[in-house]
């Protein structure tokens, strides 16, 4: 009954969120059908519904993911021994906002450990991540990404910490953050599909990892995430890797 009522809820917040944008698309589409409308007025129309039209499909993508994540559980995932600066350097280079001069401060206090984790889910995980520390900090300021070995659940653990200094969070907001769907930006002005930090729970705690939230409104926001470490064989995760370059 729980997970019928669960799915019919994801149904239900699915339906409405791909009807607001899909709305748009229809009636600017119209508009732009049924009146002979100046160049301008035609162009900023269309951008409209261009951006509506992405928006529609990262939300259906994001959808997908989970869901297939969720049916899954893990089973597609191909963990390995991965390198955390790398993995970090990628994701940094593919998230920053055109003209948005910032760059992401990054300290690795560790030594040559890796994490055990699929590195294309990584990947997704800190797009997100990162992603949100920009478009949540739309005035401006330092955004810090920190690594380094601690330890979490009794054993030795990545740590990541990834630090904002945006519009925050309210403890009501902060409660519900990793519900699908569910945003704390209700002015619809930061673009955004609910989807992106379920997604990235999912992901982490299928790797065997915890992320945690801390946020203050107009105070920033701070990500603590904990990942496990790649063995010496590399056959899974236990004892950090000593080795390998990070």
């Amino acid at each position: 009954e729980a997970v019928a009522r669960m799915k019919s809820e994801f149904l239900s917040s699915a339906a409405h969120e791909l009807r607001t944008p899909l709305t748009s698309i229809l009636g600017f589409s119209d508009l732009m059908l049924q009146h002979a409308l100046p160049a301008a007025e035609q162009r900023e129309l269309l951008q409209t519904i261009r951006d509506q039209s992405g928006l529609l499909v990262n939300i259906i993508n994001e959808m997908l993911d989970l869901t297939r994540i969720e049916s899954r559980r893990g089973q597609d995932f191909r963990p390995q021994a991965c390198d955390v600066a790398q993995l970090c350097r990628v994701a940094m280079a593919s998230v920053r906002p055109p003209g948005d001069a910032r760059e992401v401060a990054v300290q690795h206090h560790h030594g040559p450990h890796r994490v055990w984790a699929d590195p294309e889910k990584m990947h997704q995980v800190l797009v997100n991540l990162l992603s949100n520390a920009f478009k949540f900090s739309p005035g401006g300021g330092a955004i810090d990404l920190r690594t380094e070995v601690q330890p979490h659940r009794g054993k030795a653990m990545l740590y990541l910490c990834l630090r904002d200094q945006g519009v925050g969070m309210g403890k009501a907001d902060l409660d519900h953050a990793f519900e699908r769907f569910y945003r704390a930006d209700k002015s619809g002005h930061i673009p955004g599909t609910g989807l992106g930090l379920s997604l990235v729970k999912q992901i982490i705690e299928l790797s065997g990892g915890d992320i945690a939230l801390e946020s203050t409104l107009g105070q920033g926001t701070v990500v603590h995430v904990w990942l496990p470490l790649a063995s010496a064989t590399t056959a899974g995760p236990g004892t950090p890797v000593q080795e390998a370059t990070a």
